[in-house]
């Protein structure tokens, strides 16, 4: 896949035909591909790596389209597959998704998705502080019939306790990159983290129209 956006971004720079020619080529296997293999989530458990991968290439596709529209249907195909992703990850509370299916799918800026991308900007602590919340104990606590990330096979001695709920961000354990979080409980130590992740969700969010200096 790799190919489809560097060749993709040589033809738009240079305007080279052989570069274009090469990119409809990848384009047209690609965009099969890719519609076979939607992001996959199951009951509270999904590849929380590959979600944002995804949505780092489904932007840098989005953006490419808008420069040249490969093969004619680069757009309305991009958008679709922005559009099928969130709807399978549209619960979870995930931002990036909320923006860029705005900004690039179907989503309208005056969604409720992008209201919820909102109050997760607002959720983001300050310090970058978290503390041990074992949601456990909560009345509304609802437990995943499986671990989290039990491809690791290491949930028989590690804590692996996964939940379908969705937490506020400052009550999931801190990280580097909140964004990527998976409503699973764990224990923070009580560290702090660079929010850097949060301003470049914030500054693309303003790029786009979805957030005002007010917000």
């Amino acid at each position: 896949m790799n190919q489809v956006p560097a060749y993709w971004l040589a033809a738009i720079v240079s305007g080279e035909p052989s570069y274009e020619l090469k990119a409809q080529g990848y384009w047209t296997a690609g965009k099969l591909e890719e519609s076979k293999n939607p992001i996959q989530y199951n009951d509270g458990i999904t590849d929380w790596s590959g979600v944002n991968l995804r949505f780092t290439g489904a932007l840098l596709q989005a953006l490419l389209a808008s420069e040249k529209n490969l093969g004619g249907d680069a757009v309305a195909t991009t958008k679709a597959s922005i559009d099928r992703n969130h709807e399978i990850l549209e619960r979870q509370r995930l931002l990036v998704w909320h923006m860029i299916h705005a900004a690039f799918g179907s989503g309208a800026k005056t969604s409720p998705f992008v209201d919820d991308m909102r109050w997760r900007f607002r959720e983001m602590p300050y310090p970058k502080l978290a503390f041990d919340v074992d949601h456990r104990l909560e009345a509304d606590f609802c437990m995943s019939p499986y671990p989290n990330v039990p491809w690791k096979n290491d949930w028989t001695t590690s804590d692996r306790t996964n939940t379908l709920n969705q937490y506020p961000v400052f009550e999931l354990p801190v990280d580097v990159n909140y964004f990527k979080q998976h409503p699973i409980y764990a224990a923070s130590g009580g560290v702090e983290s660079p929010g850097v992740e949060y301003l470049h969700a914030y500054w693309f969010a303003r790029a786009q129209g979805l957030l005002t200096e007010n917000d």
